[in-house]
């Protein structure tokens, strides 16, 4: 069978993936209301056709945060990529590249920051999940010295958000594939494994001041909500 649409390409993969495994990337915290709430957000979205229009030069580019992007589609960072493909983010930093967009790398990749960078032109930014100052620190400044061009900091829980599927199958999705960056840091790997992650991060508003003095590179925050909250929210500070 040849894909010929995503959800082509998404029943493709249940069958392909193993059953716990395909669960924990499909599913939602808890009740997956969120989820429910998205796809009807995005199936409500309409087009305008515009008949008669002059379209033999076509441009889908635009611009997010000075960087100019042929594909207005960016590549999201997910967590735990290792265990649906080896190259995992490797992979989508070539795809990205291909079809000239943006892609944001997870802060528990399983290849390190260097090795992602190396394998694209395209622009990179890095994810953040805040756990603990120094290994923040550590983060930021690895990822400004690799030509990361943004810092995108999730706010809310660290990934601690229950998902039901995952308690159903007894998934535990944590490997040490994961936290690629962290291989040789076997202190900052203590500390990100002792980090309650169903708790805030302790991180305000207030500190954001800090986050930026200790890397310099342009600052976005996203939530991450559990099933019950509003719909997603997104804002850009630098």
């Amino acid at each position: 069978m040849n894909p010929v649409s995503l959800y082509d390409m998404e029943k493709m993969a249940k069958q392909i993936m193993p059953h716990d495994l395909w669960d924990y990337v499909a599913g939602g915290a808890t009740d997956e209301i969120t989820i429910r709430r998205n796809r009807e957000a995005f199936d409500s979205i309409m087009t305008r056709p515009r008949f008669l229009v002059d379209v033999s030069n076509l441009d889908t580019s635009t611009t997010i945060l000075g960087t100019r992007i042929s594909f207005p589609v960016m590549a999201a960072p997910t967590g735990s990529q290792w265990a649906a493909h080896p190259d995992a983010e490797v992979a989508v930093a070539k795809a990205t590249q291909t079809v000239g967009t943006l892609m944001a790398v997870p802060t528990g990749a399983s290849h390190t920051l260097e090795e992602i960078a190396a394998a694209t032109s395209g622009p990179l930014w890095f994810q953040l999940y805040h756990l603990d100052d120094e290994v923040t620190e550590f983060h930021v400044k690895k990822a400004k010295d690799a030509g990361y061009s943004a810092i995108c900091l999730t706010a809310g829980s660290a990934g601690g958000i229950a998902k039901e599927r995952d308690i159903r199958n007894n998934y535990n999705p944590s490997a040490t594939e994961a936290w690629a960056d962290l291989k040789n840091e076997p202190h900052l790997r203590a500390k990100v494994e002792s980090v309650d992650r169903t708790v805030n991060s302790g991180l305000t508003w207030s500190r954001l001041e800090w986050l930026r003095s200790i890397t310099g590179l342009p600052l976005i925050v996203k939530e991450i909500l559990t099933a019950e909250d509003r719909p997603s929210l997104c804002g850009t500070r630098r």
